[in-house]
């Protein structure tokens, strides 16, 4: 994803938002197998290979009692109460953690733009929205020695 805050107006973003909520909404129930998961995400998540990607994150655990049972590998809900944080970049948020506020009479006149100066690589799928050319001043401006790859013909995911 690029360096800027992704709305509820970016369809791809809306699309992250959905695949999650219906990773909430999956009930891993003793018997369950991750066919009957990926049963139940056809409803929401219609791609295949999307849901596949998606159904990775999803592994047999053996109780103590011996019960086989299915597990997130992934915290689903720990990323759906940050979804907010992690479709935005505000650096002024991101530049005050590193600031003593004490020392700032104005925390609003602190300008300053994140930046590092390293080699950057940045890899973008060719069939992906989430990095696009608008974003590419904002990227620069971040990563100034950047390099940009595209993989033709591949998504975001």
């Amino acid at each position: 994803i690029s360096p800027v805050t992704y709305t509820s107006d970016d369809p791809s973003w809306n699309a992250v938002q959905g695949i999650i909520q219906s990773l909430k909404g999956v009930e891993l129930t003793p018997g369950k197998v991750k066919r009957d998961v990926d049963m139940e995400l056809r409803k929401h998540v219609e791609d295949p290979a999307l849901r596949a990607f998606v159904l990775t994150n999803l592994e047999v655990v053996t109780g103590d009692d011996k019960v086989q049972t299915l597990q997130w590998k992934i915290n689903v809900d720990a990323i759906a109460n940050q979804l907010h944080v992690i479709a935005s970049f505000d650096v002024k948020k991101e530049k005050l953690s590193v600031v003593n506020l004490d020392d700032l009479e104005d925390v609003d006149a602190l300008d300053v733009d994140l930046k590092y100066d390293g080699d950057t690589f940045l890899i973008k799928g060719g069939a992906s929205n989430f990095v696009k050319g608008s974003h590419m001043p904002i990227i620069s401006r971040h990563f100034p020695n950047y390099m940009l790859t595209t993989v033709r013909g591949s998504g975001h995911w």
